[in-house]
């Protein structure tokens, strides 16, 4: 009888994780995703299941990173509402190789595989959260300062430009280009 593979799930998770982001659900075939996590099939199917709970646990630890980086930056209260966001625009879009796949959450909802339909409220989840935020902070500016735009309607556009600022990240845009764009349009929202 064969004994059971041993591995480190985080890792296996963050590897599959970085394949789904580069190549998509639809792109990523199981025999990268086993290539690449250095696991048999059969650990696979007996630890995380098929293809799509794979794909949707990796959505989920993607979506424990973002929520860390919502509470260190646009739902601190800690800090004034301007920094907030602007440790929020710099920390997505730092430097990495990853940072430049664009935004799991986003490429997830751009994508039009049937499979991929089932997690899709996920990514939403996520992204309305990241709206939710901007229009905490714009509450707070609103406090203090009229602004020709209502919170809402600024965190609206704030949270489109973010999503939009992904897919220009995937096409190869420069970071700084991206932040000064979007650190341009805070300012022109807080007014």
């Amino acid at each position: 009888m064969a004994r059971p593979q041993k591995f480190n799930e985080q890792q296996v998770i963050a590897k599959a994780m970085m394949v789904f982001w580069e190549h998509g659900y639809s792109g990523a075939s199981i025999g990268q995703l086993l290539d690449e996590m250095a696991i048999s099939r059969g650990t696979l199917y007996n630890s995380v299941g098929d293809k799509d709970a794979l794909f949707k646990r990796c959505l989920e630890t993607y979506a424990d990173l973002v929520d860390q980086l919502f509470s260190g930056t646009l739902l601190n209260d800690a800090k004034p509402a301007q920094q907030r966001m602007d440790s929020f625009v710099q920390l997505s879009f730092a430097d990495s190789d990853m940072s430049k796949l664009g935004c799991l959450m986003v490429n997830t909802l751009c994508e039009d595989d049937r499979a991929v339909r089932d997690v899709k409220h996920l990514s939403k989840s996520v992204l309305t959260k990241m709206e939710a935020g901007f229009e905490s902070c714009f509450l707070d500016i609103h406090e203090t300062h009229a602004m020709t735009l209502s919170p809402q309607i600024a965190a609206s556009i704030m949270a489109t430009q973010i999503k939009g600022a992904r897919v220009r990240q995937r096409e190869g845009v420069a970071r700084q280009v991206i932040v000064k764009g979007l650190q341009d349009l805070l300012q022109q929202l807080m007014a």
